[in-house]
């Protein structure tokens, strides 16, 4: 993340298995690695207005595992927001990332309030990398 008025970059590594990696599988033999390429560029696009995907998309089939992989990266300017207050910025982290995962509820009567799918084990892992965010007067101290 750059706070001095750079691009950021945005690294996204996606890990699926058992019938996630089916379903990857899936849409990779039927629209292809240009066209979802390009679809996951305007879903960052959408969310961030000014986006750029630096490389190819790459995608791996670990089928022995039942694991299949995608990762690309986007450089992304704009990606912090000026807060009113001086000398700080803003960076929102949305959670529909992981709601979007979620299959929506059937219309039927239910007895439960929200049926997941089992067995569910999501994992979402945001690591964010400040490594010059701190102003000049700031480093060395405590």
């Amino acid at each position: 993340m750059d706070t001095a008025g750079n691009p950021s970059y945005l690294a996204i590594v996606v890990t699926a298995r058992g019938v996630h990696a089916e379903g990857l599988r899936l849409e990779f033999e039927n629209d292809g690695v240009e066209v979802i390429a390009k679809r996951r560029l305007q879903r960052c696009a959408d969310r961030f207005s000014k986006a750029a995907r630096v490389g190819q998309l790459e995608h791996r089939d670990e089928r022995e595992l039942n694991e299949f992989m995608v990762a690309e990266v986007f450089e992304i300017d704009g990606f912090l927001e000026k807060d009113g207050a001086y000398d700080t910025c803003l960076f929102e982290i949305h959670s529909d990332a992981t709601a979007g995962m979620l299959l929506r509820p059937s219309p039927a009567p239910r007895r439960n309030p929200f049926a997941l799918p089992f067995p569910c084990n999501r994992v979402h892992t945001v690591e964010i990398d400040f490594t010059d965010w701190m102003p000049s007067r700031w480093r060395g101290s405590k």
